[in-house]
């Protein structure tokens, strides 16, 4: 009420212009216009003008900090955050579970760093009873975010010799699709109409060293190995057949010296000919200090004419399948080469089973376990420069184990 009655004070106590006489009004240079007629103020307003100077003052600083006090409001808390949404079934994790959900990379405790005991290895044989109603509905959920049998591949007909194209990590640098790498893609896609019974998907973990699974993954009907790893001095562990190989750029000039002289090439070309006929997935696009090695494997593989298929990823594949992931609240920042493999070939295999996945330092004995099978490499799964989260992959792989979608090995084949 206060405030109400000093705006009127205030108002009331400007100074007003005197009213032009009845029928006039001022003009320029003295003339004048007939326009309207304007009445004498009425007795409140020649009231209000009168009013001291000092109250108007006042008034009007009364209502300055009036205006002042319902602008700012009062304090509130905080609103607090929304509860995140439910995770889906086919990960939500169990209630005796430690971590309800995949908990991201800043939010690990430090106590997690390496400690396995909070992951129940359940892979007994007795044990483990596949769902194959969860395994479908996972490929036809896979099948809302990308198409495995398209997007797998980069077709010819999808690009032309010397166009560039954008690296898919770093939109803002160009490759130039050169007629060697063009020549190389396959015109349809390579896995098109194929369907298998069961497929081994074979990480390169120091849990496969004396696991004596080599024969068990050779038995399934089609066998998926990541980044080149070796396999005939490890044949007892890992197995030997390959139908699909995958390559890490990055790996030509750490275990094959930059194929800078002869001895360092044949091994290359060795490796690639006990591949046969099968599929060679080079990921081509990614980054470009990569390139330079994509050149030197395509020049090679053309120039020894390989029976091998190269293969190249299309450029939405990346960013699809993380896709997939983040919406079922597994909040990766770069999915890994197996993580890919196993989003891919739920569209082809009908049961998969993971070996060689263990994001650890020891076993669930405390043992040691080495980062590679076949060398001794240290690595920090839980590193923040890590384009990866090694740790939360295995966390929605091994529940999806627990479920019966998928099955993971983590202990020695029988």
């Amino acid at each position: 009420m206060f405030v109400d009655w000093s705006m009127k004070f205030c108002f009331c106590s400007l100074p007003f212009s005197q009213p032009a006489k009845s029928g006039s009004v001022s003009g320029t240079r003295g003339s004048s216009l007939s326009l309207v007629h304007k009445p004498r103020p009425s007795v409140p307003m020649r009231f209000c003008s009168t009013l001291p100077l000092a109250l108007c003052a006042l008034s009007a600083l009364s209502l300055l900090v009036s205006f002042f006090v319902r602008a700012r409001g009062p304090r509130r808390a905080p609103a607090p955050a929304p509860a995140p949404a439910p995770a889906p079934a086919a990960l939500e994790a169990p209630p005796s579970r430690r971590y309800e959900s995949s908990p991201s990379p800043s939010s690990i405790p430090s106590s997690w760093h390496d400690d396995v005991s909070l992951v129940t290895v359940n892979d007994v044989s007795s044990s483990w009873h596949f769902n194959a109603t969860l395994a479908e509905s996972i490929r036809k959920d896979v099948l809302r975010f990308l198409d495995p049998e398209r997007d797998m591949f980069l077709l010819q007909r999808e690009v032309k010799p010397g166009v560039r194209i954008p690296y898919i990590l770093n939109r803002g640098h160009f490759a130039t699709v050169t007629r060697t790498v063009h020549s190389l893609l396959p015109s349809a896609p390579l896995l098109h109409g194929r369907r298998f019974a069961t497929c081994a998907l074979v990480g390169n973990s120091g849990i496969l060293r004396g696991s004596h699974c080599g024969s068990e993954i050779d038995r399934h009907d089609y066998i998926v190995r990541c980044n080149m790893a070796p396999v005939t001095p490890f044949k007892r562990d890992v197995g030997i057949r390959t139908d699909f190989l995958t390559m890490n750029p990055s790996i030509l000039p750490r275990y094959y010296g930059g194929l800078r002289n002869a001895t360092l090439r044949d091994r290359f070309v060795a490796r690639l000919r006990a591949l046969g006929k099968g599929i060679f997935w080079i990921p081509a696009f990614m980054v470009p200090p990569e390139r330079r090695w994509v050149d030197a494997v395509t020049d090679l593989i053309a120039h020894e004419h390989l029976s091998l298929h190269p293969a190249m990823p299309s450029l939405r594949l990346m960013h699809a399948v993380r896709g997939y992931w983040l919406s079922n609240h597994v909040d990766i920042k770069r999915p890994t080469t197996g993580l890919l493999m196993y989003t891919l070939f739920t569209r082809f295999c009908r049961q998969i089973h993971l070996y060689g996945f263990w994001p650890f330092h020891s076993d669930t004995e405390g043992r040691p376990v080495p980062y590679h099978y076949y060398e001794v490499m240290s690595y920090s799964y839980y590193s923040r420069s890590s384009p990866h989260a090694m740790p939360l992959e295995f966390q929605a792989l091994h529940r999806l184990h627990e479920l019966g979608a998928l099955r993971m090995r983590t202990q020695a084949c029988t």
